[in-house]
């Protein structure tokens, strides 16, 4: 047998370079089944959001401006406006809440579909790798992932993003070249720039991309790579930081005030313990719900920009102390923050 002819690449169907560390094409690809979910993944996506109307929220003007197309009168770079540009470029790129949705449900089926790819092209056993595929296309398929798509906000955008990123690393990682390193930075860029605290991911990844570093030893593109998450962490962070002052500005309170409203709201289990103790807090009695926690049918936003008009300390003390006194809480009530924690997933 010549030794040029690896196992790897009569897997595949056809001779490969043993010094290569992936086929030509991933496996995934060349599997038929595979290819039929993957081409499957989008039109099913698109079908599903095609039968629900958009939902928007009071918030939504924040993200795209209503009927207009190619406006980008709400982005910035430097965090002059209150949304990180990821999203609202992305948004503003589709004509009409309806385009918007047909476009998230796309984004999300690349983004399954790239991970799903790259996931498979590591698995040889055929039956091993179909099924693999099908639970990750299965998954964007669900009511929990799919109903974002139909929200006008940034919430699906970061979602397919981050699993575009998540898809890149793997791939970068399997065989660092400058050309995948580009490719897994612009994603990990757009995804840092749809979620405020976003950039604190990057900086796990970058941690685990030096251990790489340091194993492999001679990999000067993992360092770089590493190198450049950090400074996206940083831009990302200031950028939020800036658009903390244009989201006050434009509101009249502070996007701390807002996220007080979540975990006292009624799809936390605990929150009812939480509005107990905040009451045996310095906490204004103004910002503190009558019940135990915030009826189902309120929103939060709506909630804060209603109780913050009859309420202004509520701003002063959540802005100030509502970080500390939130993560002291989770601390020292470890079994209520699973809970807590559960309940985000």
């Amino acid at each position: 047998m010549n030794s040029a002819t690896s196992m790897l690449g009569k897997a595949n169907g056809r001779t490969t370079d043993s010094r290569r560390r992936l086929w030509p094409r991933p496996l995934g690809w060349t599997d038929p089944v595979v290819r039929l979910m993957l081409l499957a993944l989008p039109i099913a996506k698109v079908v599903g959001i095609a039968m629900v109307n958009p939902s928007t929220y009071p918030d939504t003007n924040g993200y795209r401006t209503k009927g207009t197309w190619l406006d980008f009168s709400l982005t910035s770079l430097d965090g002059a406006n209150q949304r990180p540009w990821g999203v609202t470029i992305w948004l503003a790129l589709w004509p009409g809440d309806h385009a918007i949705m047909i476009g998230q449900a796309l984004l999300s089926a690349v983004a399954w579909g790239a991970l799903a790819l790259v996931v498979s092209a590591g698995i040889r056993r055929a039956t091993v790798r179909r099924l693999t595929v099908a639970a990750l296309v299965l998954i964007p398929c669900t009511a929990q992932i799919a109903n974002w798509d139909s929200v006008i906000q940034g919430d699906s955008a970061s979602m397919s993003t981050g699993i575009i990123a998540l898809a890149a690393l793997v791939w970068f990682t399997r065989e660092p070249t400058w050309g995948r390193a580009a490719t897994f930075g612009a994603a990990a860029l757009w995804f840092t720039m749809t979620r405020p605290n976003v950039f604190v991911i990057l900086l796990c990844w970058a941690l685990g991309l030096l251990v790489i570093a340091v194993l492999r030893r001679r990999l000067v593109v993992v360092w770089a790579v590493a190198a450049v998450l950090v400074l996206f962490s940083g831009y990302s962070y200031v950028y939020n930081m800036r658009s903390d002052a244009a989201w006050t500005a434009l509101h009249g309170f502070s996007r701390t005030t807002v996220s007080f409203a979540y975990p006292i709201g009624s799809f936390n289990p605990v929150a009812s313990q939480i509005v107990a103790d905040l009451r045996k807090s310095d906490a204004p009695r103004c910002m503190i719900p009558e019940g135990e926690r915030l009826s189902a049918s309120v929103a939060p936003f709506r909630w804060v920009s209603q109780t913050v008009a009859k309420c202004p300390e509520m701003n002063t003390w959540a802005t100030k102390n509502w970080q500390r006194w939130y993560i002291s809480w989770l601390l020292t009530h470890p079994k209520s923050t699973i809970r807590d924690r559960k309940s985000v997933v």
